[in-house]
């Protein structure tokens, strides 16, 4: 009996150790799939992969959600998806953001959106950026980044109706969008 329960005691160990060693918990990976890619993604510290509903579970994106529990209008979400900028004709990521800029802008009812570019952080990846949109009538305020190039790319969305709660929540966006990676290289050709 010793035998075949030591292995698996050594395996348990291996994989519980670092969480048992530190105050931080484990954190989430997951691989999402969708139509010709594949990527991993990691929930940041504090955070959680949301699966609760169902209808989130048919997408082809990652959500994330705190791991302790807000008031729900102020619970900041953290979305990954993936887009492909030159398969729908669209030439590089700037022009992406400048699309996504003028679809938010155009939204009904008119926003007032105030629109930042922050900057730069090195350690994020030369091919990343981040735009902050305020709406200020509407009480909504995001974060997004931009990672990737015209081939393809993350997008990932940091969405609140409390700014401070949102501007909390940006390193957590931080982190998450450098725990991203393709898993394939079908769209690489």
């Amino acid at each position: 009996m010793l035998k075949r329960t030591t292995p698996i005691v050594v395996i348990l160990l291996s994989i519980l150790a670092p969480a048992l060693v530190s105050s931080q918990p484990l954190q989430q990976a997951r691989v999402v799939s969708g139509y010709g890619y594949s990527f991993r993604a990691m929930a940041p510290v504090g955070w959680r992969f949301y699966d609760e509903d169902p209808a989130v579970l048919h997408r082809l994106d990652a959500y994330f959600v705190p791991v302790i529990k807000t008031i729900p209008r102020m619970t900041p979400i953290l979305h990954v998806t993936a887009a492909f900028p030159a398969r729908s004709g669209v030439p590089d990521v700037r022009a992406w953001i400048n699309g996504d800029i003028a679809s938010i802008a155009s939204s009904s009812p008119p926003l007032q959106l105030e629109v930042t570019e922050l900057p730069l952080f090195p350690e994020d990846g030369a091919h990343t950026t981040y735009v902050v949109f305020d709406d200020r009538v509407r009480s909504e305020f995001h974060a997004v980044a931009y990672r990737g190039d015209a081939k393809r790319m993350f997008v990932v969305s940091l969405d609140c109706r409390d700014q401070l709660a949102r501007d909390a929540a940006i390193p957590s966006l931080r982190e998450l969008v450098r725990s991203l990676e393709w898993v394939d290289r079908a769209d690489r050709r």
